[in-house]
């Protein structure tokens, strides 16, 4: 996790076979990470009696290739490391949507009447209160060898209230993905 964390803060996919779905399996276990961290933003907001609305984001939560591939010209000794891999699968995917890639996340976001449209989101953002705490998340990343994810996320819940974070998720030994870190790289 060190590499990670020195290329995330200088910075500020496994099989290819479908599952039936007729997605690639990466994206499929991109999209219930995605969905899964979705669920505990709403839950923690719902014990706060306040909802929630999804965006996908802007894409600038997550560094940019450029960016990191001048980290790595600078810095040789981090090629190969597996973290950094990670890192640069995460940029490539920044400009894809995760509400548009994940109907499992759009059906869940429609069954529990969760604004997810950017231009709604804006105007709420324009009110002194907003009424809504707000998730961006980036299509989560995977390993190489399938054992680790990453994604971006942007949790804000008013104009100076919020936080933009690495997220990293790790399989255990039956499969289940579970969150195992979130590191904080900016907040206001």
């Amino acid at each position: 996790m060190r590499s990670l964390a020195l290329v995330i803060t200088m910075a500020m996919m496994p099989s290819a076979c479908s599952n039936g779905t007729g997605k690639p399996a990466h994206t499929v276990a991109a999209c219930d990470i995605a969905l899964d961290y979705a669920g505990r933003f709403k839950a923690e907001w719902e014990e706060q009696g306040r909802p929630i609305a999804v965006s996908d984001g802007d894409g600038t939560m997550v560094p940019a290739p450029q960016k990191l591939e001048q980290i790595l010209a600078d810095n040789p000794a981090l090629k190969g490391d597996p973290e950094v891999a990670l890192t640069l699968a995460a940029a490539d995917l920044r400009n894809r949507s995760v509400v548009e890639e994940c109907r499992d996340l759009r059906g869940w976001l429609r069954a529990f009447n969760i604004v997810h449209d950017d231009k709604q989101i804006a105007e709420l953002t324009l009110k002194k209160e907003w009424p809504v705490a707000i998730l961006s998340m980036s299509l989560p990343a995977i390993s190489e060898d399938g054992s680790t994810a990453l994604l971006y996320v942007s949790e804000y819940s008013g104009p100076l209230a919020g936080a933009t974070m690495a997220v990293t998720y790790k399989r255990n030994a039956s499969g289940k993905w579970l969150l195992h870190d979130k590191t904080e790289l900016s907040v206001s």
